[in-house]
């Protein structure tokens, strides 16, 4: 095999191997099968997209938006379609650290 081949397949193997630990590090979901549940709040709290949301301590989701309209903080969750939220849950904007860190809890 030529030497240039072989840099050429370390190359792409190497790549290979990156973009496999980013999507495993990164907890990202390739399927794509998630859907949106639009919740209002009276407060943001400093929610802001991307912060995680829990149910019932396990993390389901993330905040996809946060928007302001007619005065009522509206925030969209994106949550993993595997997990089902009852019609009687409850939102709550928490404090995730104590260094300020914030997420949505569903209880």
């Amino acid at each position: 095999m030529k030497r240039e081949t072989q840099v050429g397949l370390l190359f792409f193997g190497v790549l290979a191997t990156l973009f496999v630990f980013t999507v495993i590090i990164g907890d990202w979901d390739l399927t794509g099968k998630y859907y949106e549940v639009a919740v209002e709040f009276d407060e943001g709290g400093g929610i802001q997209t991307g912060h995680p949301v829990l149910f019932t301590g396990v993390e389901v989701g993330t905040v996809k938006q946060v928007a302001f309209e007619n005065g009522i903080v509206v925030v969209t969750l994106r949550i993993r379609e595997k997990h089902g939220i009852p019609d009687n849950a409850t939102f709550e904007i928490r404090n995730a650290t104590v260094l300020g860190g914030k997420e949505v809890s569903i209880r």
